[in-house]
């Protein structure tokens, strides 16, 4: 567009030429911005594209590579789940697909892991996935805060810990049924098509949950504080281990 004019001065075009390569070259120029534009709100990370990608060095098949790049399962509302061992180009397959998707008009949002425990909270479009989050936490809280008081129990906590977490296993329970009941049954039967968003909820809570769990047992296992720094101020105390 910038060497349009020059050109046409040069080349002494006819002011209705001009005119037609502008109109012309204006949907472009729009198509292009809007494409950067959802390209930098989607926050890939890495920039790769189906350009960069080695599709034959993946595990994935070619032709469920090809059925994959298509965007179709997108508009059948599916939801795709790339599993595999590290290093295995599962985010770069997966930035390539958004990447297509972007290209294609859609509008993509990308999360690192560490991010799916907030995201819900962003957006109205992503209240299925946050009563999905909700919904795992109370569900699973009653079990949790029985275990938690067996422990203050076990540990000599004291009566105004054990008691803590012995009030919350009833009450937990009543907020289960609630949660299921009401909130999610409810949203449901409102709006049927969030069951996916829900489910999507509920599952990134449960790895979230797990991999908190794997590292600050880890920690414990080898006698080290799970804070990446030391709380200042603050002198390291060891805590009691249980002899069971």
């Amino acid at each position: 567009m910038t060497d349009l004019i020059p050109t046409a001065k040069a080349q002494r075009w006819d002011p209705a030429e001009v005119v037609r390569v502008l109109l012309a070259e204006e949907p472009a120029g729009r198509d292009a911005a809007n494409l950067r534009t959802r390209r930098k709100r989607a926050g890939f990370p890495a920039g790769k594209t189906f350009g960069d990608w080695d599709e034959t060095a993946s595990s994935i098949s070619r032709q469920v590579q090809d059925s994959l790049k298509t965007l179709e399962w997108i508009s059948r509302k599916e939801n795709l789940c790339v599993c595999g061992p590290s290093g295995t180009g599962k985010s770069d397959f997966t930035e390539a697909l958004g990447q297509a998707a972007v290209e294609a008009g859609r509008t993509v949002a990308w999360f690192a892991i560490e991010d799916l425990g907030s995201c819900p909270y962003w957006h109205r479009s992503l209240r299925g996935a946050l009563v999905g989050h909700f919904a795992a936490v109370e569900v699973t809280s009653s079990p949790g805060s029985r275990r938690l008081a067996e422990a203050m129990r076990r540990t000599g906590a004291g009566p105004a810990a054990e008691r803590f977490y012995d009030e919350h296993v009833e009450a937990d329970a009543v907020h289960e049924q609630i949660v299921r009941r009401e909130v999610v049954d409810g949203l449901l039967k409102d709006e049927p098509d969030l069951e996916p968003d829900v489910a999507f909820g509920i599952g990134a809570t449960g790895l979230l949950d797990s991999r908190l769990a794997r590292y600050l047992l880890a920690a414990w296992r080898e006698d080290r504080s799970a804070l990446p720094a030391p709380l200042p101020h603050v002198r390291a105390r060891k805590p009691a281990r249980s002899k069971t």
